[in-house]
This record gives C-alpha cells, sequence and structure tokens, in this order.
C-alpha cells in the first residue's frame, strides 16, 4: 500500500511533519490528484479542507472523516460534504452525526473512538504526579485540583472553587490553567476576575499553568474541572473525577460554539462527570470528588467513564482496519 500525508500550508500539521516521501505540502485536492492520481481511500480530519473535496469524488473514492470532538467543524460539513465514513467515538457521537447527516447510511457511522485520545494509553499518571508535585514543590499527600479554564464565567468560576474550598476547609492545590483564547472579546470582564481572585486559606493556588503541559497536570490531579474543556475528556480516559461547570451562560456559549449541532455537552449525556449548574453549590460539587473512600457516586461516574472510553489506546488501529476492510 502506498500511502500519502497531506498537509495544508500555515497548519498546525505543517509545523509538525516535515516534508518528505510520504508528506506532501497541497491547499486543494487537485494538485494532490495531479502528483499522485486519484487515491482509493482519502482519510481525513474535520478541519481538513483538501479533505472535505474528496467527499465530491464518491464514485472513485472512499472518504474517511475523523471527528476529534462531538460536532466539531460540523457547520462546514453538514449538507455540504458527506464523506463515505464517520468515525466518532460513542453511541452519542453517532446520534448527533445522523441528526446532522439524516440521509447517511446509519452503519456507516462508526463509534471507533477518537484517535487523538490513544496517546493517553501510553500515560504513566502515578509518574506524571510525582513530576508535578516535585515541579510546584507541594507535599504528596495534599491533592491536586486542576482547572482548565475558557470563555465565559471563566473568572468566576475560578472564584467559586476558591470560595467553595475555603468553606469546606479543604488543604488542596489548584493549579488554574488558560485556554489560548482567553480572554476573548465578549467576556472582557473575566479577564479583572481571573486577577483579583482570593486566596485559599489553606492549601496552594498557582494562576497558570507554571510551564506544566495541560495533559501532565491532568494526570496528576485528583480532580479535573472545566466547562467543557478537553481537559474533562482526558480526565475521563484517565478515570479521573471530572467536573463539568454548566452554569446557564456557559451552556449558551457552549451551544454558540458547537451552532446547536450539540444539544447538550456529551459528557453529560454519557453521565461521565460530575455535574455543576447552580455556582452556589460547586464547592459541595468539588467536596463529593474529592471524596477519598470513593463515593457511590463517583463509582457511577468511573463506570460511566469505562463504558464511553475504551481507553485502550487502539482507536487509530480500529481505524486502519476499516481501511483494510475496503476492496
Amino acid at each position: 500500500i502506498h500511502h500519502v500525508i497531506v498537509v495544508e500550508p500555515g497548519s498546525f500539521a505543517s509545523t509538525k511533519l516535515s516534508e518528505s516521501d510520504t508528506t506532501f505540502v497541497a491547499d486543494n485536492a487537485g494538485l494532490v490528484i495531479q502528483h499522485f492520481g486519484m487515491p482509493k481511500v482519502v482519510i481525513t480530519g474535520m478541519g481538513s479542507a483538501v479533505g472535505r473535496e474528496f467527499t465530491h469524488f464518491k464514485d472513485d473514492v472512499t472518504t474517511i472523516a475523523i471527528q476529534d470532538q462531538w460536532g466539531a467543524r460540523f457547520d462546514e460539513w453538514a449538507g455540504k460534504y458527506t464523506p463515505t465514513y464517520f468515525v466518532t467515538n460513542d453511541s452519542y457521537g453517532v446520534d448527533i452525526t445522523q441528526r446532522a447527516w439524516r440521509d447517511m447510511e446509519p452503519s456507516h457511522i462508526l463509534p471507533l473512538g477518537f484517535p487523538t485520545l490513544d496517546r493517553l494509553a501510553r500515560i504513566n499518571p502515578a509518574k506524571e504526579e510525582v513530576e508535578v508535585r516535585q515541579r510546584l514543590s507541594i507535599g504528596e499527600k495534599i491533592p491536586i485540583i486542576y482547572y482548565s479554564a475558557q470563555f465565559a464565567q471563566s473568572g468566576r468560576i475560578m472564584h467559586a472553587i476558591v470560595e467553595g474550598l475555603n468553606r469546606f476547609k479543604r488543604e488542596v492545590v489548584v493549579v488554574a490553567g488558560k485556554h489560548p483564547r482567553f480572554p476573548v472579546e465578549q467576556f472582557p470582564e473575566e479577564a479583572a476576575l481571573w486577577d483579583s481572585v482570593p486566596p485559599l486559606t489553606r492549601g496552594k493556588l498557582f494562576v497558570g499553568s507554571q510551564g506544566i503541559e495541560a495533559i501532565s497536570l491532568v494526570a496528576a490531579s485528583r480532580v479535573v474541572i472545566s466547562g467543557y474543556s478537553n481537559a474533562l475528556t482526558e480526565g475521563c480516559v484517565l478515570r479521573k473525577p471530572a467536573v463539568s461547570v454548566m452554569w446557564p451562560e456557559v451552556e449558551q456559549f457552549y451551544k454558540q460554539e458547537t451552532k446547536e449541532y450539540v444539544p447538550v455537552y456529551p459528557l453529560l449525556v454519557l453521565n461521565a462527570v460530575f455535574a455543576n449548574h447552580i455556582p452556589d453549590l460547586l464547592g459541595d460539587v468539588l467536596e463529593l470528588a474529592l471524596e477519598e473512600n470513593k463515593s457511590g457516586i463517583q463509582r457511577i461516574v468511573k463506570a460511566n467513564q469505562e463504558k464511553a472510553f475504551t481507553a485502550d489506546g487502539n482507536s487509530a488501529d480500529r481505524i486502519a482496519d476499516l481501511v483494510m476492510s475496503i476492496r
């Protein structure tokens, strides 16, 4: 089998993959056909314009579109591009894809897992925790909470985290990381709130990720908290108590981000996270998530995480098997 990796100019992939015999830079399908002829199979991410173009060659090419988040880029595809197969993570991913592509054969929407999560199978959380604790100069007994801030209500959420932990007099370390696009124009007030967070009465608060990779912070944490960031998904794969703060303003912004293609945040539908919908109760939810005796709710959440995410690191292999089955 001859394979070619096509990357688009200026894309993230183009900065990570050096040009070689198997890597080709192109911004349209025509260039690929001109250099290599018509491919038999095209595997594409949802963000690839070249991959989308190949869906128009239905008689010649089998296209496999891989989702890396529920509903990502649906607004750019729906009604314009239909691949031969969609690959998503789970039953909810199948449902929202089927609603957006009502004429697509249901058996061609496959819950094979998100390949972007395969790398988590190679992570050793205990080792990551030791290294993070050393970098932060904290003892081995104090639990770590990683807060992955996003946009709407992000400063208010951090205030609520600190106030809730202070109310329960919990000794913890909180590491608060920001999304690269924070603050966004819609919520300028969140930056000021971010810079005026009160101190923890017990433990330490680190504002900023301290130069530590987000995935290492997820792996090292007792609890992961966010609105709907990838950190929650990664926390689920690593079987961490994860808390989704879905206050009304956060939920409204989430629906704007997903263009209404995802009516409810998937990890809530899958019951794979603790949910917080009321600001005054965030401290109570965190206290429950921090329980060391593994409460009944924790066991239920973990069981649902195991059901939703195989965490076997083999999603890419399952897609390869699909390719090999195409004649």
